[in-house]
């Protein structure tokens, strides 16, 4: 019994230990109210930054990478083009914080 209970607890932490962290906002409209977090489940390694081009609405998901890159892939925020919103992928807080803060320092205007 106490072997399986440690199997148990160990495959937990080995399984999590890939779990995104992602940001949250206390303002969707103001990308400086990113300063939460939430803690994403196990098969969620990214986060998925989408961002409405109109009112620079930001929002986070968790998400695995290869689906958010293949978001990110078919709606860059380097293309005008992409149907009112942009996708950026992270995979840290730092990391979104970083990407978020290049992408609305040199945000086109307009």
């Amino acid at each position: 019994m106490h072997f399986t209970i440690v199997f148990l607890v160990a495959t937990a932490v080995v399984y999590g230990a890939n779990a995104a962290i992602c940001p949250t906002c206390s303002n969707q409209n103001d990308y400086t109210t990113c300063t939460g977090q939430q803690n994403c489940q196990a098969e969620h390694d990214a986060c998925e930054t989408k961002i409405e081009l109109r009112d620079n609405k930001i929002e986070y998901h968790c998400s695995d990478a290869t689906n958010c890159a293949h978001q990110e892939t078919q709606n860059s925020c380097d293309n005008a083009g992409n149907n009112g919103h942009c996708v950026i992928c992270c995979n840290s807080l730092a990391d979104c914080k970083a990407k978020r803060d290049d992408y609305f320092l040199f945000a086109p205007i307009g």
